[in-house]
C-alpha cells in the first residue's frame, strides 16, 4: 500500500477491502463494515493486483480504458522507473496519462496519446502552452504538466506546481505533491512550508492527518521537536476520531502504524531509546497484523522490513551489536527479495541503508572485514543512485555519509591511502552537485566534511602540503556556512571541528597558534554541550580536541606560558 492513499480513490478503497478479506476470520473483526460478498471481492483481487497501483482510468469510451491502453501506461511507468524516477511519481504520471486519455475533451485525449508515443516531457510542454491559452483550466493544466515532469525533471515540475497554486491557492493536491518533490530533493524547509499549506487547504481528515505526519518527519530532521510532536499528536487525534466513526479499517490502522513509527523516530532523535523501542515495537506489531491481512502486498513487506530495521537502530545505539546485526540482516534479505521482483531506486536505497548499518553492527562485533565489505557495497549503490539523477533525488547525503563511514573504517585498519581514495571520490561526486544546487546547504556541508576529513588523512600520511590545502579550504567553507546562518548550532559545531583541524595542521610549524586554535575549538564544543544537551552529536569532537590539547601541552609546554 502506498503511504498516503486518497480516501476518494476507488482503487485504494477496493484494495483496502480486499486486504481485509485476505486476513481470515481471526483478523476479520478489526474491519467494519463487512463486505456483502467475499467471493466477489476475491474475484476482483485478480483484476486489481495485475494493474499498476494508482493508475485509475474512468469510463470505457476511450483507448485508456482498453487493456491495450492500460498496458501502454504500465510500460511507460516501468520505463520511467528504469530511468531513475521514483515509483510514486512514475505512477502519478501514469494516472495523469490515463485521465487525459479517458477525457471527453479531444485535445486531452491527443495529449494523453502523445505521452505514450512521444514522451511525458513533450506532452507536459503542450499542457503548459495550453495553460496560457485556457484561462478556465489553468490550474488543472499546470498540475497535469507538473505530474508528467516530476519523474525525470523535478525542478521543472516544482516550477509548474508553483504556477498551479499561484492560480488556485486552495489546490491542496499541488501543495502536497510539490512539498513531497522538494522533500525528496533535500529542500526540507520549503517542503515543510508547502506541506503545511496542503494541510491547511485539505478538507479530508484522513489525508490531513497523513500530511501532518509527513510534516513531522521533516521537522524531526530539522530538530524542531516540539512542532513535530504537535503535528503527530494532531495526526493521532484525527486518526482516533476516524476510527471511532468508521471502525478499525485497514487504511486507518495502516496510518496509525506510520504515526507510531514517526513517534519512534522523534524519540530516537531526542536520545530516548526506551520510548523509541516502545513505539517501534507497537508499529511492528500492528504491521505484522496488517501483513496477515494482505500477505502478497510488496509495499506492506517493505514497510514491515523498514519498521524492523528501526529496532535494529535502537539495538545498535544500546551497544547490542549482535541483535542489531541480526535485525539488519533480516531487513536486508527482505529488501533484496523485493528488489528482484520490483527493481526501483527506493528499494535500492533500502538495500544500501541496510548494508550501511549492518556494516556498523559488524564493526561493533569486531568483524572488520565483513563491515568494510558491507560498507563498500552500500557506498557503491548510493554512488550509482547519485549518478542517475545528479543529486536531485536526495541521494547525495546518503552517499556522503556512507563514504564517511567507509573512510573511517578503512583508516582504522591503518590503510590511509585507501581512506583518502574513498574521500577523493566523494569530493569529485559532491563538488558538481553542490555547484549545481547552491540552495541546498546540506550537500555543501557534506562536501565540506569530506574535504576536511581528507585533509586530516593526508597530513597523517605525510602529504602535508595537500592535507594543509584541504584543511584550509574546508575551514573557509565552514566559515562561509556559519556566516550564512549564525543561529545554526550545526554550523557552529562544524566551525569548531575546523579549528581543531587547523590545530593539528599547525602543530609542527606553529604550536602557539595550534594551541590557540584548539582552545577555541574546546570552548565552542563545551558551549554547545551546555547549550544543547539533547544534541550530543554537536560536541562529538570535544574528546578528540581535549586529547590534542593535552598532546600540545606535553610536547610543547612553553605554549602554556603565553
Amino acid at each position: 500500500m502506498s503511504y498516503l492513499v486518497s480516501g476518494r480513490d476507488p482503487l485504494a478503497v477496493a484494495t483496502a477491502i480486499l486486504s481485509a478479506v485476505s486476513a481470515g476470520w481471526s483478523f476479520w473483526e478489526m474491519f467494519q463494515p463487512q463486505p456483502a460478498s467475499i467471493n466477489e471481492l476475491k474475484g476482483e483481487t485478480s483484476i486489481l493486483q495485475g494493474q499498476l497501483e494508482g493508475v485509475l482510468v474512468a469510463g470505457d469510451r476511450h483507448a485508456a480504458s482498453s487493456a491495450e491502453g492500460l498496458e501502454s501506461i504500465a510500460i511507460m511507468v516501468r520505463r520511467l522507473v528504469e530511468q531513475g524516477a521514483r515509483a510514486e511519481q512514475a505512477e502519478l504520471a501514469g494516472r495523469t496519462t490515463g485521465e487525459l486519455m479517458a477525457s471527453d475533451d479531444h485535445d486531452d485525449r491527443q495529449i494523453g496519446q502523445d505521452v505514450l508515443t512521444s514522451s511525458p516531457q513533450d506532452a507536459a510542454e503542450q499542457l503548459l502552452r495550453r495553460a496560457e491559452l485556457e484561462r478556465t483550466r489553468q490550474n488543472e493544466r499546470f498540475r497535469q504538466a507538473a505530474r508528467l515532469l516530476a519523474p525525470l525533471q523535478p525542478s521543472r515540475a516544482i516550477a509548474a506546481y508553483e504556477q498551479a497554486v499561484g492560480v488556485e491557492a486552495s489546490d491542496s493536491a499541488s501543495w502536497l505533491e510539490m512539498g513531497r518533490l522538494q522533500s525528496q530533493a533535500g529542500l526540507r524547509v520549503a517542503a515543510a512550508a508547502n506541506l503545511a499549506r496542503a494541510a491547511e487547504t485539505e478538507a479530508d481528515p484522513r489525508e490531513k492527518s497523513c500530511i501532518d505526519s509527513e510534516i513531522a518527519a521533516l521537522l524531526i530532521t530539522e530538530r524542531k521537536f516540539d512542532e513535530a510532536s504537535q503535528r503527530l499528536l494532531n495526526a493521532i487525534r484525527m486518526n482516533n476520531e476516524l476510527i471511532e466513526d468508521e471502525g478499525r479499517t485497514y487504511l486507518l490502522l495502516h496510518d496509525r502504524s506510520v504515526f507510531q513509527m514517526r513517534f519512534g523516530d522523534l524519540a530516537l532523535t531526542r536520545g530516548d531509546a526506551a520510548d523509541a523501542e516502545r513505539f517501534f515495537k507497537s508499529s511492528v506489531d500492528l504491521r505484522e497484523q496488517l501483513r496477515s491481512a494482505f500477505p502478497d502486498d510488496d509495499d506492506d513487506r517493505r514497510e514491515l522490513a523498514t519498521a524492523k530495521a528501526k529496532l535494529g537502530r535502537v539495538a545498535f545505539l544500546r551497544g547490542d551489536f549482535n541483535r542489531a546485526a541480526d535485525v539488519y540482516s533480516e531487513a536486508l534479505l527482505a529488501f533484496r527479495e523485493l528488489l528482484k521482483r520490483t527493481p526501483t531506486n527506493e528499494l535500492r536505497r533500502n538495500v544500501a541503508i541496510s548494508l550501511k548499518f549492518l556494516g556498523k553492527a559488524e564493526w561493533g562485533k569486531g568483524n572488520r572485514s565483513k563491515a568494510i565489505n558491507h560498507s563498500i557495497e552500500s557506498t557503491a549503490i548510493f554512488g550509482a543512485l547519485v549518478q542517475v539523477d545528479g543529486g536531485a533525488g536526495g541521494w547525495a547525503s546518503d552517499f556522503a555519509e556512507s563514504v564517511h563511514d567507509l573512510a573511517k573504517m578503512t583508516v582504522a585498519t591503518s590503510d590511509f591511502a585507501g581512506g583518502a581514495q574513498h574521500l577523493r571520490r566523494a569530493v569529485s561526486v559532491l563538488e558538481p552537485i553542490a555547484a549545481a544546487m547552491p540552495h541546498e546547504r546540506g550537500i555543501y556541508s557534506d562536501l565540506t566534511a569530506a574535504i576536511g576529513f581528507l585533509g586530516n588523512i593526508e597530513i597523517a600520511s605525510d602529504e602535508v602540503d595537500a592535507g594543509s590545502a584541504n584543511i584550509v579550504r574546508a575551514f573557509k567553507m565552514r566559515v562561509e556556512t556559519y556566516d550564512a546562518d549564525r543561529s545554526s548550532l550545526s554550523a557552529l559545531s562544524s566551525l569548531a571541528t575546523g579549528r581543531a583541524d587547523l590545530a593539528i595542521m599547525e602543530l609542527q610549524t606553529d604550536p602557539h597558534r595550534a594551541y590557540t586554535q584548539i582552545l577555541e575549538a574546546i570552548s565552542i564544543f563545551e558551549e554547545l554541550a551546555e547549550q544543547a544537551p539533547d544534541r550530543p552529536n554537536l560536541a562529538l569532537g570535544l574528546p578528540s580536541a581535549q586529547k590534542t590539547k593535552a598532546r600540545i601541552e606535553e610536547y610543547w609546554p612553553q605554549v602554556m606560558s603565553n
